[in-house]
C-alpha cells in the first residue's frame, strides 16, 4: 500500500511541476498585443528586447530533392 501513496505524491509533485513551468512561461513572455510592428516587415530585423540582428552568413544549407516527398 505504502508503494502507491509514493507513485500517488511523484505525479502529483510532476503534475504541480509542469502547471508551474507554463504558467511562468506564458507570465515571462512578452509580445506585441496588435502583431509585429509594421517596420518589421520591411528589413525582418528582430524587435525583442536585447536581441540583436545576426549578420554572419548561416552555417546552414539547403538543398531541395525534386524527387523525394516527405509526409
Amino acid at each position: 500500500m505504502p508503494r502507491k501513496s509514493v507513485i500517488s505524491n511523484l505525479s502529483f509533485i510532476y503534475l504541480t511541476t509542469c502547471c508551474l513551468i507554463v504558467i511562468l512561461s506564458v507570465k515571462l513572455s512578452s509580445a506585441f498585443p496588435s502583431g509585429a510592428p509594421a517596420d518589421a516587415c520591411e528589413n525582418l530585423t528582430p524587435r525583442h528586447t536585447g536581441a540583436k540582428a545576426i549578420t554572419d552568413h548561416s552555417p546552414y544549407t539547403l538543398k531541395a530533392i525534386s524527387n523525394c516527398i516527405l509526409m
